[in-house]
């Protein structure tokens, strides 16, 4: 029984192919390695670059076996003859692994350097495969470099690397770079069901999908936990099962989580929390399906015409679709953004339950502060909407002031002073006022500077608005600025420090005479811009409104008490 488990190969090794038509979702570089094995134009220098579980190291075994074979067939080694056996046992002298990783110091390629002046002993070629090559340190790099600037024609270098930016140009550019694509799901799933049905094992289709959706693209990952499957299971590849040995958490687990975030319902998130924990839920695994279950409502969100990349049940696109309409883009992507955060240092943590509470309802806090501040936004725009209506009144009751002065006027002269105002286009026109206009704006001007500034404050907004219509450069220097009071006739508008090169620009008198005109021209109230620092300005002018407003209140309030109090200004 000992030696039995002695004996035991993991699925991965027992597996890994032995011939190029094995090689699984690498067809471009098997096709090209293929062509030079027949054409005998074997390069000095290989760089196999992708991520892991991709089959750089098979390709590499396979490449160098294929080129060394002493009964090839046409293309693949027979793994027959002493050269391919001796590879396979890992005890021919000519094909040299080294794990970079470990042996990553000048002093480790120097010694290469020093063996590859000895020709192979029974191989053909002398391969070395170098995997991890980015883990050398510069001086190891610097070694290798004069390597393969001059190297022996019966010498083969394999480098492989997960870090392709990591290796120096110099190298790079000695190399054939060949870049491994991650292994389809369809292609690792044909994998696996040729295995268990050559090891007669049962399984479900489903099954296998989650198993694969785990191992990320990786054949090797995928392997190690179909094998880990296999190990725990009496009745084959069955889905519940799967879920439990890996520890993963259902499709309906997710809805109720993300449903919880949505509705601001922290109760019945923080149960399904204490869910996972008690079902014993890998926690990592979970949180990284949370986010990619989040990544699919947002897909979906973005367009429905997505769901074909998603490669879900048309069951879960609809429950998808149905949480998608219920939570903007925006709340999404902060959400997504609150849990990858996260998911980079769960594993670090040592209090996983904790993390893992305060990350969700951070989650639930950001959904519902993002819908808060988009009421604010809509409550804003109402607002602006209101101030412009009450500035269009404004001015529609001094029109009816003015022309109820001017009772011999024609008609033509009573029309709506809102309607008559010119919509400035260029910057060459200048702002012209009619004679009529100035009469009207007599009348106007005679409010005293509270009245006046509460005008000029109220319409600011329209005010700079038609003032970029007229000079935009204008626009720009004043939109940093904001009237503060009236003293003298002056409009005192104050600017932060910072703005100190906005305020000389308005100080200039061909832009405060614009400035004055379009004030004039739109209000009736002749007055003179001064520009002024905040710090500059005495802070009991400004509230000088406020005090109007607040006496007219109490005289108001008071007015129903005049039978029985004197009222003293």
């Amino acid at each position: 029984m000992e030696g039995d488990n002695m004996s035991y190969t993991a699925l991965y090794r027992k597996w890994r192919p032995n011939i190029f038509e094995e090689i699984i979702g690498q067809k471009h570089i098997v096709d090209t390695l293929k062509n030079q094995i027949k054409n005998n134009s074997i390069a000095h220098a290989y760089l196999f670059n992708g991520t892991r579980g991709t089959g750089k190291t098979t390709i590499a075994r396979v490449f160098s076996r294929a080129i060394n074979c002493e009964n090839r067939k046409e293309y693949n080694p027979c793994n027959e003859c002493d050269i391919c056996l001796g590879s396979i046992n890992e005890t021919l002298m000519d094909i040299i692994e080294i794990d970079a990783a470990s042996n990553n110091g000048v002093d480790n390629i120097r010694e290469l350097r020093e063996n590859i002046k000895y020709p192979p002993s029974k191989a053909k070629y002398k391969v070395y495969i170098i995997d991890e090559v980015h883990m050398l340190s510069q001086g190891a790099f610097n070694a290798l470099l004069k390597i393969l600037e001059e190297p022996p024609s019966y010498v083969v270098f394999i480098l492989a690397t997960t870090e392709l930016h990591k290796i120096p140009d110099t190298i790079h550019s000695r190399c054939q770079t060949y870049s491994f694509k991650r292994v389809t799901q369809k292609d690792i799933k044909d994998r696996m069901k040729f295995i268990l049905e050559s090891m007669n094992i049962e399984y479900e289709d489903k099954a296998l999908d989650v198993v694969i959706k785990k191992g990320e693209g990786a054949v090797r990952d995928s392997l190690s936990l179909l094998d880990m499957c296999i190990s725990a299971s009496e009745n084959g590849i069955l889905y519940e099962e799967v879920m439990n040995v890996l520890g993963l958490s259902n499709e309906e687990l997710y809805y109720d989580i993300v449903n919880a975030i949505i509705k601001n319902d922290p109760l019945n998130l923080m149960k399904k929390v204490e869910l996972v924990f008690n079902e014993g839920k890998n926690i990592v695994y979970f949180l990284k399906d949370l986010i990619m279950y989040l990544r699919n409502i947002l897909l979906l969100k973005t367009s429905e015409e997505l769901k074909s990349i998603l490669d879900l049940p048309n069951e879960e696109i609809e429950r998808l679709l149905e949480l998608s309409k219920n939570i903007s883009s925006n709340n999404l992507l902060r959400i997504i953004e609150i849990l990858i955060d996260r998911d980079n240092s769960m594993k670090y943590s040592n209090n996983a339950r904790v993390s893992l509470e305060i990350t969700l309802l951070k989650a639930l806090n950001s959904n519902f502060e993002l819908s808060l501040s988009s009421l604010v936004d809509r409550v804003e725009k109402l607002e602006k909407k209101h101030k412009n209506l009450e500035s269009q009144n404004i001015s529609f009751n001094k029109e009816i002031k003015t022309n109820n002065l001017k009772s011999n006027e024609p008609d033509c002269a009573k029309e709506s002073k809102i309607e008559n105002l010119e919509i400035l286009e260029t910057e060459n026109k200048s702002i012209k006022i009619s004679k009529r206009e100035e009469v009207e704006n007599e009348a106007l001007d005679d409010n005293n500077d509270i009245d006046k500034f509460k005008i000029i404050l109220d319409n600011w907004d329209a005010t700079l608005n038609y003032i970029k219509k007229y000079k935009i450069a204008i626009h720009a220097f004043l939109i940093e600025g904001m009237p503060k009071y009236i003293e003298n006739n002056n409009l005192i508008i104050g600017f932060d420090e910072k703005f100190g090169f906005h305020l000389n620009a308005i100080e200039k008198k061909e832009n405060k005479d614009i400035i004055e005109k379009v004030i004039y021209k739109q209000h009736g109230i002749k007055i003179n811009i001064l520009p002024k620092f905040n710090n500059d300005i005495n802070g009991v002018e400004i509230n000088k409104i406020n005090e109007k407003e607040i006496k007219d209140e109490v005289k108001e309030f008071f007015k129903n008490y005049e039978d029985k109090l004197e009222i003293i200004e």
